[in-house]
């Protein structure tokens, strides 16, 4: 609903935890799947071209000091061993000086050369996890709707 506001923050300092979802638009089964309770994306065949991500990180209760918080891609051949897609980690600072509510977007591109059946997930991490700082769908206002917190869409070069 537009009233509704959902949340991800960061749970302890400097420990990465991966991005769940609540929703999901997989246009076909030939796609993949995605775990919304994981959010563990699996694709059925493989996916050469490149992962575009777009985020709005809130940094909600204010401090002296700024918060750094981050985000980085990983992938898995088996859903144990994970890697860090080369280029994926970006970070950004959310500033101090008492302010309460600071939200910053994030959006970029990284080259993605994915195996059928090789797993992928995003990992977010802040350094101040007593700040209520992570991923937000902000609630509707402004006469528009409730926003996405998270997209992460892929791309196949053939």
């Amino acid at each position: 609903t537009t009233t509704t506001e959902l949340t991800q923050y960061c749970a302890v300092n400097n420990t990465p935890q991966v991005v769940t979802f609540n929703t999901q638009q997989i246009p076909n089964a030939h796609m993949g799947t995605m775990n919304n309770a994981t959010g563990v994306f699996t694709p059925a065949a493989p996916i050469v071209g490149f992962l575009s991500l777009s985020c709005q990180v809130r940094r909600t209760l204010g401090g002296a000091s700024p918060v750094e918080w981050g985000i980085e891609i990983q992938t898995s051949p088996d859903g144990i061993t994970w890697t860090s897609v080369a280029g994926s980690s970006r970070r950004i600072n959310l500033r101090g000086g008492g302010d309460n509510n600071i939200m910053q977007m994030l959006a970029f591109a990284v080259a993605l050369n994915l195996p059928a059946g090789t797993r992928l997930r995003v990992r977010q991490s802040c350094n101040d996890a007593s700040s209520n700082t992570g991923l937000v769908a902000a609630a509707g206002s402004l006469g528009l709707t409730t926003s996405a917190g998270f997209i992460f869409s892929l791309y196949t070069v053939d």
